[in-house]
């Protein structure tokens, strides 16, 4: 039934509908392919802003880094001027030194190092930098035999094992001069290591240089946390490896500074873990307390050990591309709805004579020989005019065969019995009458 009412109605609308159903699926299938490759577009301009954000913030640690670092290295030297010289191992001689009776002895300038701490004061008091003296005992474990840090009650600390496990431990094992940065007691240190050997290359001692940056660094991450780095939204999140092994601690976070990652529920944390290992990169998640998608680009920072996030929500970072997205859709769905409509009008307006057509029609059939159909164009190929040039053809030939059967039906009312002598043939054309005729 819906069929058959569809094929009632008139050309034009049935054009419109018609048209009106395809613009719609075109531009639908157009917004589709369009919103597809503009949203993976914009995740990648997302991307790419992050990846320079982070890159930037990458390059301002590391300046920062070598400016501390480089106040470490030359209290190095400074150590070496203080006592007079390099230090040097005197074989087979021990010297108490503070908890250890029997320690290694190091020679600078004639005299012993060992005990030594008014060279490290005035060192301290001229450059901020606090310096030590170590070297390895009888049991392979480093001690101090020069230092300025004080057991708990206020004598120095000499003589006690450094923990296996102590940055300075591990980079003077490795025999290699080395800069760290290390928070001890809650305050940001940078600490620069030379290792000392002897002639047959044994690393027996090391001098290690210790300089206070907390407060630089606390400035700096205080910059970090004002800066918005995907195009002017989002967040910057860093992240640093926690005295306990295996646990990150965030130095910037919109909610968990200073917290560990055990504040992110176990499914987030899951997913923070899984990213840490790797350099960089960029990905899409649903993190378990946000409503909406985030999208977070990462970095590990050299030297630092850090890990720095760019973070933010994918509805706000992808607005653009959205209202984007819109107007490219409207704008096909508004053009194939004119085209439609368009195609519809002209439809309407070729086809309007028709109906006169029709009505011409009707009049023919009841023996109305006076209408005549619109002018054709002879040259032309449009179907309506071909119409109008077949229907005026159609009129002119009813009316020259039934014209004379009009006239001849005239005379034989006139004449009743003639119709018994000589019936009328419509069909026939007229003839000649001869002389003899009844007619």
């Amino acid at each position: 039934m819906a069929w058959t009412q569809w094929r009632d109605w008139p050309l034009s609308q049935q054009m419109l509908v018609l048209a009106a159903m395809v613009a719609v699926a075109v531009g639908a299938l157009g917004a589709g392919v369009l919103g597809w490759q503009g949203l993976v577009s914009a995740r990648a301009q997302v991307a790419r802003e992050a990846d320079q954000s982070l890159a930037l913030v990458d390059s301002t640690l590391q300046l920062a880094y070598q400016a501390a670092v480089a106040r470490g290295r030359l209290a190095i030297p400074a150590v070496y001027k203080a006592y007079g010289g390099e230090p040097r191992l005197a074989e087979a001689v021990a010297t108490p030194t503070g908890a250890d009776a029997a320690a290694p002895t190091l020679m600078a300038g004639g005299e012993a190092m060992n005990n030594r701490l008014v060279p490290l004061e005035l060192l301290r008091d001229y450059t901020g930098a606090e310096t030590a003296v170590l070297a390895r005992n009888g049991q392979g474990r480093w001690i101090a035999l020069a230092s300025l840090r004080k057991n708990e009650d206020g004598s120095p600390r000499l003589g006690v094992p450094y923990a296996a496990d102590d940055p300075v431990v591990r980079a003077a094992e490795a025999g290699q001069p080395a800069d760290l940065l290390v928070q001890r007691a809650g305050r940001w240190n940078v600490m620069s290591i030379q290792p000392l050997r002897d002639p047959a290359g044994r690393v027996y001692g090391a001098i290690s240089a210790r300089v206070d940056v907390d407060d630089d660094i606390r400035c700096l991450l205080q910059h970090l946390g004002e800066l918005r780095p995907i195009g002017g939204m989002g967040q910057l999140v860093v992240m640093s490896p926690h005295e306990k092994p295996g646990a990150w601690t965030y130095l910037v976070h919109p909610a968990f500074q200073g917290r560990t990652m055990d504040a992110l529920a176990p499914p987030d944390r899951a997913v923070v873990e899984s990213l840490l290992p790797q350099p960089q990169g960029f990905i899409r998640v649903n993190f378990a307390n946000n409503r909406t998608a985030t999208l977070m680009g990462w970095r590990q920072v050299a030297h630092w050990g850090w890990v720095v996030f760019a973070v933010g929500p994918e509805p706000a970072l992808m607005a653009a591309a959205y209202r984007t997205l819109m107007l490219q859709a409207a704008l096909l769905l508004g053009t194939g709805l004119v085209i439609a409509g368009l195609i519809a009008w002209r439809m309407r307006r070729a086809l309007r004579p028709v109906g006169s057509v029709a009505q011409d029609l009707v009049g023919l059939g009841e023996g109305d020989l006076s209408r005549q159909p619109p002018p054709a164009r002879l040259a032309s190929r449009n179907e309506v005019q071909v119409l109008f040039g077949a229907f005026g053809r159609t009129t002119r030939g009813c009316g020259a065969r039934c014209t004379p059967c009009a006239r001849a039906s005239t005379r034989s009312t006139a004449r009743p019995w003639a119709r018994w002598w000589r019936p009328c043939r419509a069909s026939a054309p007229a003839r000649a009458r001869s002389p003899t005729s009844w007619a």
